[in-house]
């Protein structure tokens, strides 16, 4: 539900997932800061994206959709 609300892209790159670029699933507040596995908190998010952020801050600001 959430990727589609992305409509299939990354939240940070905003590129499509692909099998060379799948999404995962990305804490906006990582989860070693406090933050929690609900769907305010979640974003699709690409695995060079992901590595990246890590466990810092948001690569840039993020519009989370509400489900």
């Amino acid at each position: 539900t959430i990727k589609a609300a992305y409509k299939h892209r990354c939240a940070y790159c905003g590129k499509k997932a692909s099998k060379r670029r799948p999404l995962t699933q990305d804490h906006v507040l990582p989860l070693s800061k406090g933050g929690g596995t609900t769907a305010d908190n979640i974003v699709p998010a690409c695995k060079p994206c992901n590595s990246k952020k890590h466990t810092g801050p948001p690569l840039k600001p993020v519009k989370l959709v509400l489900l």
